[in-house]
């Protein structure tokens, strides 16, 4: 228990020090140089074995990321089937079913990034290539509160594939579109910030282990 307690408490200690007051301590006294060098060192251990662990799960999740691009891909490439009669047929409407309406207003908010409620001025009745655009597409420029806010709403609610088509084949194709990619650009963002936690861990780490060279006596 005490090995484990040790570097925890070093921890708790050194990140409420900034950089200027580890120097100083280092160049106070022998007495506290040793000692603070001992919790350096165990706080060093520490932040290795984190980032061991993070870059095994790192590994792991650029494996699923990997997986899931390639069913997104599938339904990218389905979009070419859409015959323009349907697509026409699916901007006819003036009052759409509300599942249909609900899709495409969430198509709207992935692509550009802002909510849209108004029929009139989703994606479907402005954009005339729109299925070009949704096919190209780039997940790494979606943002991230527009990409929230689409898989809230689709976790929410009981769509699929199969009952969008009673309404529209044209729009069931959308639908699997907004679903694999609107989860891919989830999974990419998610990948993003864990990527920046280990980079940010590394920083410290190099900085810890630049202390010890200081506190080197």
């Amino acid at each position: 228990m005490e090995t484990l307690r040790v570097p925890i408490l070093a921890e708790r200690i050194l990140s409420h020090l900034s950089t200027q007051d580890m120097q100083s301590v280092c160049l106070v006294s022998k007495a506290w140089n040793s000692k603070f060098r001992e919790a350096l060192s165990l706080y060093y251990s520490l932040m290795n074995k984190r980032i061991q662990a993070l870059e095994k799960e790192q590994l792991k999740r650029k494996e699923f990321f990997a997986k899931h691009q390639k069913e997104s891909e599938s339904d990218r490439m389905q979009l070419k089937f859409i015959e323009k009669l349907s697509l026409t047929e699916l901007r006819a409407f003036s009052k759409p079913p509300q599942a249909v309406k609900l899709i495409i207003e969430l198509v709207t908010v992935l692509v550009t990034g802002k909510k849209c409620t108004e029929w009139s001025k989703t994606l479907l009745r402005t954009e005339h290539r729109l299925l070009d655009k949704l096919s190209n597409f780039d997940i790494t420029q979606a943002n991230p509160k527009a990409v929230r806010e689409v898989r809230k709403v689709l976790k929410q609610s009981d769509l699929t594939e199969q009952t969008v088509r009673r309404f529209s084949l044209a729009c069931s194709q959308i639908f699997a579109w907004l679903d694999s990619t609107s989860y891919l650009c989830e999974i990419f963002h998610y990948a993003n910030q864990f990527n920046q936690k280990i980079e940010d861990l590394r920083a410290k780490k190099s900085e810890i282990g630049r202390l010890l060279k200081l506190s080197n006596p």
